[in-house]
């Protein structure tokens, strides 16, 4: 059916409801990591962004780049992850939306580690602490939000930092 769509509207001339195409791609991505098939779902959601880009919605394209994170972190391209976040990021930064570049970022962070940017990745934790609103006046993370602490651990662990890695798996 994804597919009917997709042709319909290449073989339409001029003017295509854009909306749709997008909607389709994003929900062929969805489909695609649900059957675990990440590169296709990560191809589905850059031709979303490309396509909201040639109607001029950037924000619908940034959007559609932000979620292609997700899949391609799951193929095992960690560079890629790495330079894809920090490309959104600083386009939401653009758009003065600091709290979502930061938590952009953020989702970056395994990737980070993985790829032994220790510095990079302490930097993205403590940007994380410090703008994202997660946090109370106590410094405790919100709830739900809890894996922060292991992935905080990880760099400590990573790092030697064992007494302060342990101390981060047991928050």
């Amino acid at each position: 059916y994804f597919q009917q769509v997709l042709d319909i509207a290449d073989e339409t001339e001029g003017d295509f409801n854009y909306k749709t195409v997008y909607r389709t791609h994003t929900q062929m991505a969805n489909l695609y990591h649900q059957q675990h098939a990440y590169q296709k779902a990560f191809d589905m959601c850059m031709a979303a962004s490309r396509i909201a880009l040639e109607a001029k919605d950037s924000l619908m394209a940034l959007e559609a780049k932000e979620i292609a994170i997700r899949p391609l972190d799951l193929t095992g391209r960690y560079e890629d992850v790495i330079a894809l976040s920090e490309e959104c990021a600083r386009e939401w930064e653009k758009q003065g939306m600091t709290v979502r570049a930061v938590h952009t970022r953020h989702m970056a962070l395994p990737a980070y580690i993985l790829c032994s940017r220790y510095d990079d990745a302490k930097r993205v934790i403590d940007e994380f602490e410090a703008k994202s609103g997660m946090f109370d006046d106590d410094g405790h993370i919100e709830k739900g939000w809890e894996i922060f602490y292991y992935k905080k651990g990880l760099l400590f662990a990573e790092t030697g930092m064992l007494d302060r890695a342990e101390q981060e798996f047991r928050k």
